[in-house]
């Protein structure tokens, strides 16, 4: 892909894509292994995807707005996503890390808890380059503010990932069952952190355009 020739838009609708194929990846294999960890994952993929959608819709238009209604849709459509974010945290915070899948108990039937531990590795690992790879990508176009804001959050997953893939390991090499639930709700935790920040940013984006 040429750095010089891609545009913002065309950057974008590829994280999307990516974004949305690794979501339907994470979920399917969560819910055939029972692994609740791929399944908290792949709802913030999901989450990262509508973040991406918003965010190109808005580079599309953006040229074609005005100031104000820009910034009213970036607010908005910003509010909206840390909306979805906050409340996906806090349904897998209050399931216990089940996800309303059985969670840790669930894959028992399916999957040893040192095999189970081996696919999350591998899966930490893919979504270590996918958000990392995704990241720069999108840094790469000169984008709007609110593209920032998801590339930034995007990224930022690189370092869940990375605490997923130990999380793995030590399921692996120790059988530790509730390793799954454990890593589940560290996930939860870190959706709802980024639905704060999120959520900050559009609230400031909505107050400048009341100005």
């Amino acid at each position: 892909m040429d750095n010089n020739k891609t545009t913002p838009g065309l950057r974008l609708l590829w994280g999307l894509l990516i974004m949305l194929g690794f979501a339907g990846l994470e979920l399917t294999t969560g819910a055939m292994l029972g692994i609740s960890t791929l399944l908290a994952d792949g709802l913030d993929m999901l989450g990262h995807s509508g973040l991406l959608a918003l965010a190109m819709t808005v580079q599309i238009v953006a040229a074609r707005l005005p100031d104000t209604a820009r910034a009213k849709t970036e607010g908005y459509g910003g509010l909206a996503i840390a909306a979805y974010l906050f409340i996906m945290a806090v349904i897998l915070i209050t399931t216990g890390g089940h996800g309303g899948h059985g969670g840790h108990h669930g894959h028992h039937g399916h999957m040893e808890a040192e095999h189970a531990g081996f696919v999350i590795m591998g899966f930490a690992v893919l979504s270590i380059i996918i958000h990392a790879g995704t990241g720069k990508l999108l840094y790469g176009g000169k984008c709007h503010p609110l593209v920032l804001g998801a590339c930034v959050y995007i990224f930022s997953h690189t370092f869940m990932a990375i605490a997923m893939f130990g999380g793995g390991l030590l399921m692996a090499v120790t059988g530790f069952h509730n390793m799954d639930m454990i890593l589940t709700l560290g996930i939860a935790l870190f959706m709802g952190a980024g639905a704060g920040k999120l959520g900050h940013l559009s609230y400031r984006r909505l107050k400048q355009a009341k100005k």
